[in-house]
């Protein structure tokens, strides 16, 4: 039988050299975004999901990374990550009750806090130098 998936659509939110991640209350790192809804484009999704998640409008910019993640008792998950600047403040979040903290990040520390493989490949493309 073949194995279902969902489509989560996130995004990378730089602020100059930091990237915003969001806390899950278990300790793991998220990036902003999550499930696409039926009839909605990626881009649709991910500012009503970020919306929904910290409480500010994103511009979306171009997609920087997929990938797919199997889960043992769940759907597994595609990934999409789409690239985004912040221009908004930090004390303007408004987190949902999804997550207990949002914070910025370097690349470098990111790579170390345990958060999904393909979340840390998004930030790393973010980041690479041309």
């Amino acid at each position: 039988m073949a194995k279902r998936y969902y489509i989560s659509i996130k995004a990378v939110i730089r602020d100059g050299g930091k990237v915003l991640l969001v806390q899950k209350p278990d300790g793991r790192w998220d990036l902003p975004g999550g499930r696409m809804e039926p009839e909605e484009t990626p881009q649709e999704s991910l500012i009503r999901e970020t919306f929904e998640e910290i409480g500010v409008m994103i511009a979306v910019g171009g997609l920087i990374n997929c990938g797919a993640r199997a889960r043992p008792k769940d759907p597994g998950v595609f990934v999409a990550v789409y690239l985004s600047e912040m221009d908004f403040a930090l004390k303007d979040i408004r987190l949902s009750r999804e997550h207990v903290k949002a914070k910025l990040f370097t690349p470098k520390e990111a790579k170390d806090l345990k958060m999904e493989k393909v979340y840390k490949q998004a930030i790393a493309r973010a980041f690479k130098k041309p």
